[in-house]
């Protein structure tokens, strides 16, 4: 690799700043809001010590382990180390998937939709375009971990330290770079981005399961599995920032290696041949709702798999419950109340999370009709005697349906999970009740999402956004002190949490009326404005 290869790859970095420099900042943006607000609150949640150690004993049971990692110290713990114990793997994990969405757009994305085409006829290296993707990440990366260590010590607790704070958020940014030396192999190894992701999403998973066991058992998964290497520095407690900077190293190790397989593969091909498709299509194939199932195929497989395993994993928390709830303030805000049992009260909680996460897959699987117009695969469609509004009307009842489907198999994790931890569980008609009951807000989220794509096709990412807001102003108002207001800006707020409150009929007919009147403008939009791409 001569430097020829690189040549203006300054050029090229300006052009993806130029192009991407929105997402960029709302991905970091949005990343460091989360973590450090929902940091800041830490000091009010756990304000006697006596609640951190019952925190620390509930911390160490096998299931939260597997979630969150092991409890180092848990005779002198504090709020920086609860801090850490319950934030810190999860906070790796957005930055990560961060690095994957990043990553695979600017490489494999842009040169599936021919704009590295566009570049590679101008005078650039053949590795300009990988090396500003790198530079771009790693920049992302280091940014947002500088953001959130700041933020981090800034909040008004002893413990909260100023070293303990850079560390937890540099463990943030390493496993950031670190996913996207993962995601630029892959995306040197297939020619599909929807398959980059995919691949990318799965080894992410096979490497939170993995250091989960190896966190368990204390074997030697701990240290051959990098991912495991962030989280291990003893944030607040001993700060082993070497194992960031090792991780950092290991990484450029894979850029390299990114780097060398995409010198020799060709521009729009992957070094796995993709495989040949059957010779004759089915005949559910041959029509336009087989047509766009097998397109969302993989993503309908994997967000249903997602939404169950988070449900059986929220589930198996019960056995334990008492020992993690009883006497803490975080669960006075945080829960209902009423008269039913502290069990149940938790579950409507629990539930609201695997339920927006369920929310997730519908949009996706709408945008995905923006993203192939984007492309210019829906022209061929329509040149046929396919008309727009049947294909958007497919697209539409699927994310409905989905919406439902992904709500009974988070319910029926959730129901798992808990039948295997508990002796007396609770009945699976309060669980399927509690999840339905969200299904709505879903479908409002579903006609905002046929909304943008009919008027503002350009503007659909938008979506993410408003969700993200939703997801954190309902689940995180009561414990930060979020003004009743600002939940009632989401259909997640006017959400009943069944069986604590009562249902009401009012609030449920406006958000299925509102989502048939954005559905039916959005169709309308679709059908008069030009075509993308």
């Amino acid at each position: 690799m001569h430097k020829g290869m690189f040549y203006n790859t300054r050029k090229i970095l300006k052009t993806h700043l130029k192009k991407d420099r929105v997402k960029i900042v709302l991905w970091v943006v949005s990343i460091a809001l989360f973590v450090v607000g929902v940091s800041h609150a830490y000091p009010a949640l756990f304000p006697n010590p006596e609640e951190l150690i019952g925190l620390a004993e509930a911390m160490q049971n096998p299931v939260m382990v597997a979630m969150f990692g092991p409890v180092y110290d848990p005779l002198n713990y504090t709020t920086a180390q609860a801090l850490g114990n319950q934030m810190l793997v999860f906070s790796m994990l957005f930055s990560a998937i961060m690095s994957i969405f990043v990553v695979s757009r600017l490489t494999r994305g842009d040169e599936e939709e021919g704009i590295l085409e566009l570049l590679h006829s101008l005078p650039i290296g053949r590795l300009s375009n990988t090396l500003a993707t790198i530079i771009i990440i790693v920049a992302m990366n280091m940014v947002l971990a500088l953001i959130i260590g700041l933020g981090l010590a800034l909040v008004p607790d002893d413990s909260i330290t100023f070293i303990g704070s850079l560390t937890f958020g540099f463990s943030i940014g390493a496993t950031g770079i670190l996913m996207a030396g993962v995601v630029l192999i892959i995306a040197q190894l297939f020619e599909n981005n929807r398959t980059v992701m995919g691949m990318s999403f799965l080894v992410l998973g096979v490497m939170y399961i993995l250091r989960g066991i190896g966190d368990l058992s204390e074997n030697f998964l701990v240290w051959v599995m990098p991912l495991n290497w962030p989280a291990r520095v003893e944030v607040f407690i001993n700060n082993y920032n070497y194992l960031n900077a090792l991780t950092i190293l290991f990484t450029f190790g894979l850029f390299f290696i990114g780097l060398y397989l995409n010198a020799r593969r060709d521009l729009a091909s992957g070094l796995i041949a993709q495989r040949k498709g059957k010779t004759v299509a089915s005949s559910l194939l041959k029509t336009p709702v087989g047509f766009v199932l097998r397109l969302l195929r993989p993503g309908i497989i994997a967000w249903l798999l997602t939404v169950f395993i988070l449900g059986i994993t929220y589930g198996s928390i019960f056995g334990d419950l008492d020992t993690f709830i009883e006497g803490s303030d975080i669960f006075e805000e945080m829960l209902p109340g009423g008269d039913f049992p502290l069990n149940v009260q938790f579950m409507s909680i629990i539930m609201m999370v695997v339920a927006i996460s369920a929310g997730i897959g519908p949009i996706m699987f709408l945008n995905r009709l923006a993203s192939e117009e984007r492309k210019n695969h829906t022209e061929h469609i329509y040149s046929k005697s396919l008309s727009r509004t049947k294909m958007l009307s497919i697209f539409t009842i699927i994310a409905m349906v989905s919406s439902a489907v992904l709500l009974f198999f988070g319910a029926l994790g959730m129901y798992s999970g808990i039948v295997a931890s508990m002796e007396d569980p609770i009945r699976a008609g309060l669980i399927f009740q509690s999840g339905f009951a969200y299904l709505p807000a879903l479908l409002f989220m579903v006609g905002l999402s046929v909304l943008m794509i009919g008027w503002f096709p350009d503007k659909t990412g938008w979506i993410w956004v408003y969700f993200g807001y939703a997801f954190f102003s309902v689940y995180m108002g009561n414990v930060i002190g979020l003004p009743e207001l600002f939940k009632l800006l989401t259909p997640f707020g006017y959400v009943d949490q069944l069986p604590i409150e009562d249902f009401r009929w009012l609030p449920t007919a406006m958000m299925l009326g509102i989502s048939l009147i954005m559905i039916s403008i959005g169709f309308i939009g679709y059908r008069r404005r030009d075509l993308k791409g």
